[in-house]
């Protein structure tokens, strides 16, 4: 069963195949050759936890499918009720500061990870220090993706004092530069026009 075929019926609440089409567009054609394997997934900022509903549901044979978040926005124990049912596992840490916390957590999936999705803070300083830190345990063959790279959140905009003008083309450049094979996709049309995704292979 495709992507789109498990949201079309389960109907899980994420913007991942609404407000973006990541899923269609992305995602499909990216995980199509893990899908029956024992892979190591991880997404970071999982919110509601309805995309770890999916990624449960898609990666059939995984190892781990694994959450992490520092739960905001949600509480982790709604989180977890929310995901009754689902073999998921979630941390709570934040993933590009917490060194010590994330240093037990690469300890105890000691062996590696296949895919990581960064659904995290969406400011570009944060995307990088948070590959940078799961880079040292991507494993050979797996992807890292790096969400949302144009959004950018009112508690950042509000904390660097950021006005309405696009920043999109700015954070694309840093994170080219700080990860220089990365590949950006849009699925927009226009590379600004819907929030460019980053893709690095290992």
């Amino acid at each position: 069963m495709r992507l789109i075929d498990i949201l079309e019926e389960k109907k899980y609440n994420t913007d991942k195949w609404t407000d973006h089409h990541y899923v269609q567009e992305i995602y499909e054609p990216l995980f199509a050759k893990y899908r029956e394997e024992n892979v190591n997934f991880c997404e970071v900022g999982v919110w509601n936890g309805e995309s770890m509903k999916l990624w449960s549901d898609y990666f059939v044979n995984a190892n781990n499918i694994v959450g992490v978040d520092i739960f905001t926005r949600t509480e982790m124990s709604e989180v977890e009720k929310n995901l009754d049912g689902y073999d998921v596992k979630l941390h709570k840490f934040n993933s590009h500061k917490d060194i010590d916390k994330f240093d037990k957590f690469s300890k105890k999936y000691s062996d590696g990870f296949d895919i990581v999705i960064d659904d995290g803070s969406h400011w570009y300083e944060n995307q990088i220090n948070t590959y940078k830190n799961f880079s040292k345990i991507m494993n050979k063959g797996g992807v890292y993706i790096i969400e949302d790279i144009s959004f950018i959140p009112e508690s950042i905009k509000t904390m660097y004092k950021i006005g309405g003008e696009s920043l999109e083309p700015y954070q694309v450049s840093k994170i080219q530069y700080e990860i220089p094979n990365i590949k950006f996709y849009s699925t927009g049309g226009e590379m600004f026009s819907n929030q460019p995704i980053g893709v690095v292979r290992f």
